[in-house]
């Protein structure tokens, strides 16, 4: 039994960086369950299975096989059309639509033979333009750091509950802007669900390749107040699906970029910003984590918004760096939008045939057309 308590365990995995548990996704689990989709009613048993199949043989009678209708063949007018199948099965299509050509490349932090270090440097690609790159920062900077972990634990007491709550839920902050419900914003919470899981995407890999210490792990006076996850520190992939996510839905607000958001301090960008230091107040993250988590995050959410209209990156966006330099972020630096807002940088696109996508086009028109009453402040 012990075992079997283990695999419950699992669907903890989202945790690994999941921010957002979106409700009608949480269906996704039943796929490879045993029972199946829910009937028109109420969810599949086995139960109601067997009570169908003997009403079946208790009202059929004899049936010889001939046809009782002739359906139309296809039954989905175009193949950009996924409104006909449940949310579970249109987010893996979306899913497939925004991950198949996004790569992570670059170099994992190593120790040589001689002892030195080759600190982590990834390069997030999307249809093989390169996107943006993230530079791991040196031991030197985090205890550095180690500052802000101190000053920003006063904050625990007033923060507990949305600490408590983003470990699994960070859409809803969002959603309480937009009034994302199942009927009235599906389409657009259809789509914020898989920006998010592209920002799992691709920030566990960027985690990998750049494997931090996590705040505990230099001082156990930072005692957290939630479980330290077992992945890299830098960068926050909380940060990372909060910012994407608001890229994304200020885009469908307003028609504006992330530079722009970001510069007028727009409240999807304030809620980014506020849950990103959040996992500073619980002890898990350094400021420098939520900033470079920020950047990924805001360059995920315009590659999404590219791909949308057909188009490719002609060139990278500004990346993180750490050290003295314009744009990089300093040793005793905290995160906020006014840091971000000096580095991030509108996207140069150009429109590319190969990186035409109709499924996602088509999802991000439902989105827009379902936001163009909601504007933002």
């Amino acid at each position: 039994m012990a075992t079997s308590g283990k695999m419950g365990k699992m669907g903890k995995m989202g945790k690994m960086g999941k921010m957002g548990k979106m409700g009608k996704m949480g269906k996704m689990g039943k796929m490879g369950g045993d029972d199946g989709p829910d009937h028109a009613g109420s969810p599949s048993s086995t139960l109601l299975n067997d009570a169908l199949n003997t009403t079946r043989d208790g009202t059929l009678g004899y049936w010889d096989g001939t046809p009782s209708f002739d359906p139309a063949f296809p039954f989905s007018d175009t193949p950009d059309d996924i409104l006909y199948l449940e949310a579970d099965i249109r987010a893996r299509l979306l899913e497939y639509a925004l991950m198949s050509n996004v790569t992570v490349t670059g170099t994992s932090t190593a120790k040589k033979s001689d002892g030195s270090v080759t600190w982590g440097v990834a390069t997030l690609n999307g249809n093989g333009s390169p996107i943006v790159t993230i530079n791991q920062p040196k031991p030197s900077h985090f205890k550095t750091q180690l500052a802000w972990l101190r000053t920003y634990a006063d904050l625990r007491d007033d923060r507990m509950a949305e600490i408590s709550i983003q470990l699994e839920d960070g859409i809803s902050f969002f959603g309480a802007l937009a009034h994302m419900d199942n009927q009235r914003r599906a389409r657009t919470a259809d789509l914020l669900d898989v920006v998010e899981r592209l920002a799992v995407f691709a920030e566990m890999q960027v985690k990998h390749m750049c494997r931090t210490p996590r705040p505990i792990d230099f001082a156990i006076e930072v005692q957290p107040m939630i479980q330290t996850p077992d992945h890299s520190s830098f960068p926050s992939g909380h940060s990372c699906e909060s910012f994407a996510v608001a890229t994304v839905l200020h885009r469908l607000m307003t028609g504006e970029s992330a530079k722009d958001g970001v510069t007028k301090q727009a409240h999807p960008f304030r809620v980014a910003e506020r849950m990103a230091a959040n996992r500073t107040v619980a002890g898990v993250h350094f400021p420098s984590d939520s900033a470079a988590g920020a950047v990924l995050g805001c360059a995920i959410g315009e590659y999404v918004h590219a791909l949308a209209q057909g188009k490719t990156f002609k060139s990278p966006l500004p990346g993180f760096a750490a050290g003295s330099g314009k744009g990089d972020f300093g040793d005793a630096d905290d995160f906020s939008l006014d840091w971000l807002a000096g580095l991030v940088a509108e996207p140069k696109l150009k429109k590319d045939g190969s990186a035409d996508n109709t499924i996602l086009a088509t999802a991000w028109k439902l989105a827009e057309d379902e936001r163009r009453s909601t504007a933002t402040r």
